[in-house]
């Protein structure tokens, strides 16, 4: 989540910089470190949003999509669309999932309490990129209830890019991705995740308008060749253009701000 760059002219000055994958990042760093006064910025995860297609009309479905991992609240998902998907027949979950042999216990009581809901639930494992670019274009709801702060969210990014509507915990760097376009949890409990689920079954209005600002927001400010041209621009100045003190470069407001480091 944070990566140093190192630049050294012929007098020996060296520059120790950071560059940080979300805000979150950065601040976590800078209140871990707090005698660290490099200049630092904020290069996202950014996507090439020209192959991106999502579909018009979407599929009653809800995508879960990551690491089969206690932090990255996939039980409580799964224990969610039993409660509520039994009630909605033409609904259903599909679960894209890593790691499963990382935590395989974990993974068994997801698979079990997912075998509850029959036909109306899959579990896929190890997809290629492409399989889940293609998930993200034609489901109706993307579902991310991450109980750990996460340090970007890419998962998010691409639910969003695929134009589906966010369900979100917006932890850490997750709220930095979506913003207002995601319907958050209060906690990410069997409970609150369900309640967010219906609300967003039930509500085809709510959904649209989710999935246009989602899509509408991350094609703003994530676009690879932003990203490119921000972390550029900060070689460029550390290489060609140092300040004479310390001083830590961000991008918050996803632009270009400088502020001394007291």
């Amino acid at each position: 989540t944070a990566y140093d760059i190192r630049f050294c002219d012929w007098s020996s000055d060296v520059c120790s910089s950071d560059i940080h994958v979300s805000a979150t990042c950065q601040r976590d760093f800078a209140d871990a470190w707090p005698s660290v006064t490099a200049p630092s910025c904020v290069v996202t995860n950014g996507l090439d949003f020209s192959a991106w297609t999502p579909a018009q009309e979407r599929l009653p479905e809800i995508l879960c999509v990551g690491r089969c991992a206690p932090e990255k609240g996939i039980l409580e998902a799964a224990q969610a669309l039993v409660a509520v998907l039994p009630a909605r027949p033409g609904w259903r979950a599909r679960f894209i999932l890593s790691a499963a042999d990382a935590h395989p216990a974990y993974f068994q009581r997801v698979r079990e309490v997912l075998a509850g809901l029959g036909g109306q639930a899959a579990i896929e494992l190890q997809r290629p990129f492409d399989e889940i670019k293609s998930a993200s274009e034609c489901a109706a709801i993307a579902l991310v209830p991450s109980k750990c702060r996460e340090s970007f969210g890419r998962t998010a990014l691409e639910a969003q890019a695929g134009g589906a509507a966010l369900i979100s915990s917006g932890q850490g760097g997750l709220a930095e991705v979506s913003g207002a376009a995601a319907l958050y949890l209060s906690a990410v409990t069997p409970s609150d995740i369900a309640d967010a689920l219906a609300r967003l079954i039930g509500s085809a209005e709510l959904r649209a308008r989710l999935a246009h600002d989602g899509a509408e927001r991350v094609k703003a400010l994530f676009d690879i060749r932003t990203q490119a041209a921000r972390f550029d621009a900060f070689c460029r100045m550390i290489a060609y253009g140092r300040p004479q003190s310390p001083r830590r470069a961000s991008c918050a407001g996803h632009g270009w701000i400088t502020a001394a480091r007291s």
